[in-house]
């Protein structure tokens, strides 16, 4: 069986910025459609999501966005493991 939590909702999408209908420069980011934010400038521990394009993530090429998708869910994986791990120690014992 699977789950929406299975699927990642996470996008690399090239962005092409156009002056009077002609294209001015293009550039890639990271987009979340479920919630429609773009992956900031802010580190991953930070403000991650944006909805503000003035602080969303531009990577000139698909590659460098790629590898900071891959980081970012290397990064949430580590965070959710790290979770795990808390939740499985004692809570009640007092520090010697």
């Amino acid at each position: 069986m699977t789950t929406t939590d299975d699927i990642l909702a996470y996008r690399i999408v090239k962005i092409v910025e156009t002056w009077d209908g002609v294209p001015a420069r293009s550039f890639y980011g990271i987009y979340d459609p479920q919630f429609g934010h773009w992956m900031s400038t802010e580190p991953f521990d930070g403000l991650i999501w944006t909805k503000d394009f003035r602080f969303r993530q531009q990577f000139k090429r698909y590659d460098d966005a790629e590898m900071e998708l891959e980081d970012f869910m290397t990064w949430r994986e580590e965070q959710e493991a790290g979770e795990d791990i808390s939740d499985k120690l004692p809570q009640d014992r007092e520090a010697a």
